[in-house]
């Protein structure tokens, strides 16, 4: 497992309605700690969990501008309607990434990236 799974997380917004997690809001601002960042960016997203289970040990959450803002190590992946899946994971908040810009920054407007 040598991949990291990259979510890039629009600014802080409400969430949908009939959200996965039953989170009010989503998104990322000023100040988020790496726990928070990873309860509004974990779910619910669309993925190969064969990939994802074969190649990918940790997942990198940045903000819009690609600056990470929380690593997890992951544990798996569960299941929702419409072949969505929450990741779950243990967050790393001391990750001295955390803060400092991506070392790959996202390519396109596809939330979801690996590297």
């Amino acid at each position: 497992m040598s991949q990291t799974l990259q979510i890039k997380i629009k600014p802080r917004h409400p969430a949908n309605v009939d959200d996965e997690l039953g989170r009010k809001e989503c998104g990322s601002y000023a100040g988020i700690t790496p726990d928070e960042a990873w309860e509004r960016g974990r779910a619910a997203w669309s993925l190969d969990p064969g990939r994802v289970f074969e190649k990918v040990g940790e997942v990198e959450i940045i903000d819009h501008d690609d600056v990470v803002i929380a690593i997890a190590l992951l544990d798996g992946l569960v299941r929702h309607p419409g072949n969505k899946y929450e990741i779950t994971g243990t967050v790393q908040a001391h990750d001295p990434r955390i803060g400092q810009p991506s070392s790959h920054p996202h390519p396109s407007r596809n939330r979801i990236n690996y590297y």
